[in-house]
């Protein structure tokens, strides 16, 4: 005869053992469109960012696979440069290029997620030296962000 509190330390432990190995629930892909998301996605048949929810919602549904819009942004103030990104190659390179000595800097590298946000301090330039960045899409194309002054 199995005693009641035996049973229960026999579930207990049964139940534990299945929480545990059960595999965590993940989003499904179109949450990715809700709350102002979409804008973050390209839609294939424009080469833009989705107009609305309903769109990006409506392509995932039919079995597309979500692209992040490229973007590398690079600004400047007082000395420090500030890079954010996202639909980057993941690990890519991100060279800091000026049009004096060209691109022989690195600066940092994309993240797993294909995203970037990166600060350093590199000091003032040279008045007319325009500075941007060069890195790699998660296509594989070269892409540049917009040049910015390095004078303070």
């Amino acid at each position: 005869m199995v005693r009641p509190a035996r049973l229960a330390a026999v579930v207990v432990a049964v139940l534990a053992v299945f929480l545990v190995a059960a595999p965590a629930a993940s989003a499904a892909p179109n949450d990715a469109c809700r709350n102002g998301g979409y804008a973050n996605y390209v839609d294939p048949s424009t080469g833009a960012p989705f107009k609305n929810q309903g769109q990006c919602v409506s392509y995932v549904a039919g079995g597309g696979t979500l692209t992040q819009v490229t973007v590398l942004v690079l600004t400047f103030d007082q000395g420090t440069f500030t890079v954010t990104g996202s639909g980057l190659l993941p690990g890519a390179d991100i060279l800091l290029c000026n049009t004096s000595t060209g691109c022989n800097q690195l600066f940092g590298t994309v993240n797993q997620d294909g995203t970037a946000s990166i600060s350093r301090f590199l000091g003032c330039g040279l008045a007319g030296v325009l500075t941007y960045l060069r890195s790699t899409t998660a296509a594989g194309e070269v892409i540049e962000s917009e040049a910015v002054s390095q004078s303070c």
